[in-house]
């Protein structure tokens, strides 16, 4: 075929979180908080970087990424930046009228803040 096959090398920055886990694909996800704590979110870049080092598809990278609410992919939230205060949406907090209490925006707490529905954080005995 014609086609030129382009190599692009991966961030150091990328490779050393890798590397500070062993290269082992199971422990991607781990990978990915670690990324996030570090940079502040994730890119596109970073994830085919990620992908790269541990040889796998870029598409399961980011499938992982895209699932779970605490990765932030800033290629798709255009309002990263703004400060965020994410909300349970798991049945003890709906129980407890997380709607009505908490659900609320530009609150005297937080002006500014972006509400975020999420996954259960594992806080139900603090419920909503």
């Amino acid at each position: 075929t014609n086609k030129r096959i382009i190599f692009k090398p991966v961030s150091p920055q990328v490779e050393a979180i890798v590397q500070q886990h062993h290269g082992q694909p199971e422990l991607v996800l781990e990978i990915l908080v670690a990324l996030q704590e570090k940079v502040g979110a994730l890119t596109r870049d970073m994830l085919e970087d990620v992908a790269r080092s541990l040889g796998l598809p870029a598409s399961r990278i980011f499938g992982i990424a895209s699932f779970y609410s605490m990765l932030e992919i800033a290629d798709t939230h255009p309002s990263l930046g703004r400060a965020m205060v994410r909300v349970c949406d798991g049945p003890v907090c709906w129980l407890c009228r997380t709607e009505s209490s908490s659900m609320r925006t530009g609150s005297a707490a937080f002006p500014a803040a972006q509400v975020k529905r999420t996954s259960c954080l594992g806080l139900c005995d603090r419920a909503p």
